[in-house]
């Protein structure tokens, strides 16, 4: 699985919503903020193989992100 650190719960259920719509399948996780480079304590959790795709979801959606962690 990899994880989109996003700063704020509202931002994770937001793409968890939009990959759901995309057909990919997502949950938002908490995440320690001293695993991440901007301190984020949240995430959306979804499968590495749809990467790219959960990417141009979240930016056609708008929906920021910090990074990537897995994969």
């Amino acid at each position: 699985m990899c994880i989109a650190t996003m700063k704020t719960v509202t931002a994770a259920h937001r793409a968890q919503r939009a990959l759901a719509a995309g057909g990919i399948e997502a949950q938002v996780v908490s995440l320690d903020s001293t695993l991440t480079r901007h301190g984020c304590a949240y995430g959306i959790s979804y499968p590495c193989k749809m990467g790219r795709e959960a990417e141009r979801i979240m930016a056609r959606s708008r929906i920021g992100y910090g990074q990537i962690i897995g994969g």
